[in-house]
């Protein structure tokens, strides 16, 4: 998850130490493995939640090491788009997938962003 601080115009980061809502539970697995985290948004605020297919995304280059999109890209786009609109975020986000991989995905891109648009 990747909150993005209006006020300070910083992204934090939000490491996730548990399996993510949809796997289902498997025999071993029980409730107390699992947290809750609440967050307050302030105003102009933004979360964004995707999947792995994003930041994992390769780097359609042959004959080269593979390189993947990774966190540091993706932080670097929503800071500079980030007090645009949110259709503005998704197109360049795609854009920037689209050219980084020459429209060649091994996994899904599917993402989710909320602003906070009055928090008073």
């Amino acid at each position: 998850i990747f909150w993005y601080h209006y006020n300070s115009d910083s992204i934090e980061l939000i490491e996730l130490d548990m399996f993510p809502l949809g796997l289902g539970f498997v025999d071993g697995m029980t409730q107390d493995l699992f947290q809750e985290r609440s967050l307050t948004l302030e105003t102009n605020d933004i979360l964004f939640i995707g999947t792995d297919g994003i930041t994992e995304a390769i780097q359609d280059v042959s004959g080269s090491e593979e390189v993947q999109y990774g966190e540091e890209r993706l932080m670097t786009l929503l800071k500079e788009t980030a007090r645009t609109p949110l259709e503005e975020i998704k197109s360049k986000l795609l854009q920037d997938l689209a050219l980084f991989t020459n429209n060649t995905y091994a996994d899904d891109v599917t993402f989710l962003m909320i602003k906070a648009l009055n928090t008073t």
